[in-house]
């Protein structure tokens, strides 16, 4: 769908000009790419966003958003006494509850 260039704001309606649509670049996807659960569970950045919403921390978004993020929405999700991990391995449990609660 191609937006008409009269009805784009005046900055984007230059590079509409010159055969870009700056609207394109302002809203393109980050690099995604395919990764595991468990992988995502044993990140540091996890393992912090978790501990800080059990511990009734406000959030800290100068880490690394995916990983704290996600461990922040797992804490909420899970019972509070569900360790990450087990020994050294991430608990299986845990992971089901990750699935459940259908985290991106």
């Amino acid at each position: 769908m191609s937006i008409p260039a009269n009805s784009l704001p005046r900055k984007c309606r230059w590079a509409a000009a010159r055969g870009g649509n700056r609207l394109d670049r302002l809203h393109q996807q980050v690099r995604a790419w395919p990764t595991t659960v468990a992988k995502i569970m044993r990140s540091p950045a996890f393992a912090r966003g978790a501990a800080d919403v059990r511990e009734g921390r406000p959030p800290r978004f100068d880490l690394d958003r995916w990983g704290y993020e996600r461990g922040r929405q797992w804490a909420t999700a899970a019972p509070p006494t569900m360790p990450i991990r087990t020994g050294r391995k991430i608990n299986p449990q845990a992971i089901a509850v990750f699935k459940k609660a259908r985290i991106p």
